[in-house]
């Protein structure tokens, strides 16, 4: 056994280096435009306001000017909207999450790999290489890559398989 087994060939390694450039162009671009899209977002709200409570103050009693009910309540709602644009102004990075587009590039030349959240690890040689080398895995060699699999849908027959086992009994 020799770590060029566990490794991905030259193939593997210029589509993983492809992939990373296109999704580093990708989250440049993301980056780009949440550096216009949150001071653009967030100082519309402010000036729309401003501009409001300015207009308030027009009408307003002169002891009530920047205090009066409509505007707190005017206050209040700019908040929230400011939030809620802010969030809507960072979407295009939220979007960027590293486990569904980094992991998938980075280790793609495993098999049978992939992120399941709340799932425990199930040992496996899951890499196309090692595979190709081994003709028949022994118990010494299973450590390496660790994969996930979902069980769920095999459990859930043989659960059912027994449960009407007993009920023909």
């Amino acid at each position: 056994m020799e770590a060029a087994d566990f490794m991905p060939d030259e193939a593997d390694i210029a589509g993983i280096k492809s992939n990373l450039a296109a999704y580093e162009a990708e989250r440049a671009s993301a980056y780009r435009q949440v550096r216009w899209r949150v001071p653009l977002f967030v100082g519309l709200v402010l000036v729309f306001v401003a501009l409001v409570a300015w207009l308030f103050n027009r009408i307003a009693d002169p002891y009530e000017q920047w205090f009066s009910t409509p505007h707190v309540f005017l206050y209040v709602v700019g908040f929230v909207a400011a939030i809620l644009l802010y969030f809507q102004a960072i979407k295009p990075t939220s979007t960027l999450q590293h486990r569904k587009t980094l992991l998938p590039i980075i280790f793609g030349f495993i098999r049978d790999m992939r992120y399941e959240h709340d799932v425990t690890p199930i040992r496996s040689t899951g890499c196309r290489a090692r595979r190709s080398a081994l003709s028949a895995p022994s118990a010494s060699t299973t450590s390496y890559p660790v994969a996930t699999r979902d069980f769920r849908s095999s459990f859930t027959k043989r659960i059912s398989g027994k449960a009407r086992a007993r009920a023909a009994r």
